[in-house]
């Protein structure tokens, strides 16, 4: 079940299509984003940037079979130290709004900067 939205609306942030077919979407650009996801339920997921690696420690990991195989996105060092970032996104209806959904990404751990970076990235 969707949960009512709450707080400010970014336009960008708004969709009217199917809410299935908005998580799908998400879903994939997330991964296409190098960003390890987990569902928390139908319309919310549990995200995960991990944290740059250093190039002496990149040649010593191998495969481990995680989710994704691409490399996270970065922005520049100046606004992104590498950290790890954690956040959710949850899809929800806008009230008295019927047929209207927002995209409530919410960040859990890591820089704001960072942060700000991959949520404009993830609605672009």
């Amino acid at each position: 079940k969707l949960k009512v939205h709450s707080g400010a609306v970014e336009l960008s942030s708004l969709s009217s299509r199917h809410p299935a077919e908005i998580m799908y979407d998400i879903k994939v650009v997330v991964l296409r984003l190098g960003i390890e996801i987990k569902s928390d339920s139908d319309f919310k997921i549990k995200c995960v940037r991990r944290k740059r690696k250093t190039s002496s420690n990149s040649a010593a990991s191998g495969s481990n079979g995680a989710a994704t195989a691409v490399e996270p996105l970065y922005g520049e060092e100046a606004i992104d130290s590498g950290e790890e970032i954690r956040f959710s996104i949850e899809l929800c209806r806008m009230k008295n709004l019927r047929g209207l959904y927002s995209v409530d990404i919410r960040r859990v751990k890591g820089n704001r900067w960072a942060y700000k970076f991959l949520y404009h990235a993830i609605l672009n």
